[in-house]
């Protein structure tokens, strides 16, 4: 119990509910809702026990006319009541911490590139950086067939598209790569109409922790695959539409957009689809899938053996011979 109803000694109440801590063991006795998270109120659940006279009646003259005992009792309260405010003790006993600070970063895109627009990056100083950068990635869509464009159809949905434009740095803080990309906006997708299952699963650390102390337990080699637009090569199941990215209209068909055939960044069935498509090109090649873990994969051929982690487009491949690599 945290804190009992005591009286002044003219009788009035310093504060009259009884508050109790619940164990924390049984989260649903929590009461979330309030203000002083962790305690439910007995009586009152308006009354905010920290807005009590108990502070005043601590600095008043008549407390220092009272016995030591009484005045200890006093403080003892107070202390545990000031012990308890901050939501950080409250929240230490279950459940993480809250936030302070916003980092400085999302996911690995650095601050200073979140609102860096294609307008504003076309006409800034590396104008001409960024230019390649997206005339690159354009070009990798059209190898990739990626789209079709076609006339705009009747009474279905179209979804938008924008360019996110990041800057790629080594661990000096030096810029080595203008990375331009095109993303369907997922957000804008018609669930049952623009996508269905959305599932696709990653490998835990826990198993690629046992790779790697596997690999060095028995020397094997070591290698990393990341695969470039690896989303690229994900076919579609569904018959999606999409604008034209931005400065890259089609000058003949201005008013057409983009049929997709493959699985571009953003839609929501991407990861999905491409993890079936590098499944079944695994399995074609005699790759066994643990059953303990979908996301490893092992082929053996003699006493050569090859295993193959996926954790979306990063393969770390591990084999006791470089030619079955």
């Amino acid at each position: 119990m945290i804190a009992q109803c005591y009286s002044s000694p003219n009788n009035t109440n310093l504060f009259t509910p009884i508050y109790t801590r619940k164990s924390v063991t049984n989260k649903s006795h929590v009461n979330l809702s309030h203000p002083h998270i962790g305690f439910t109120p007995e009586a009152s659940p308006n009354v905010n026990i920290f807005s009590s006279p108990l502070h005043t009646y601590l600095t008043n003259e008549d407390f220092d006319d009272q016995p030591q005992p009484i005045k200890q009792k006093f403080r003892n309260i107070y202390e545990i009541m000031e012990a308890t405010r901050p939501f950080k003790a409250l929240m230490a006993d279950f459940g993480p911490e809250p936030i302070d600070e916003i980092e400085d970063n999302e996911g690995d895109i650095p601050l200073e590139d979140i609102n860096l627009t294609p307008k504003a990056a076309l006409n800034g100083p590396e104008s001409e950086m960024w230019k390649s950068a997206m005339q690159t990635e354009m070009e990798a869509l059209m190898r990739n067939g990626t789209w079709t464009l076609v006339p705009r159809p009747k009474n279905r949905n179209v979804i938008s598209s924008k360019w996110v434009l990041t800057k790629k740095k080594d661990a000096h803080g030096v810029v080595t790569r203008y990375k331009a990309r095109v993303v369907a906006r997922g957000f804008s997708q018609i669930p049952g109409v623009d996508f269905n299952e959305t599932f696709a699963p990653t490998l835990k650390m826990v198993p690629l922790r046992v790779m790697l102390a596997f690999s060095a337990g028995f020397n094997l080699e070591l290698h990393h695959l990341d695969i470039e637009t690896a989303f690229l090569h994900g076919d579609l199941n569904e018959e999606i539409f999409m604008e034209q990215p931005r400065f890259f209209e089609d000058s003949k068909f201005p008013k057409y957009v983009c049929k997709l055939h493959k699985s571009l960044y953003g839609l929501k069935q991407s990861p999905r689809m491409w993890h079936h498509k590098l499944h079944t090109f695994l399995m074609s090649i005699n790759f066994r899938r643990l059953q303990a873990e979908p996301n490893l994969y092992i082929r053996k051929e003699g006493s050569d053996y090859v295993i193959i982690g996926v954790y979306v487009d990063d393969l770390p491949i591990a084999s006791n011979s470089t030619t079955s690599m």
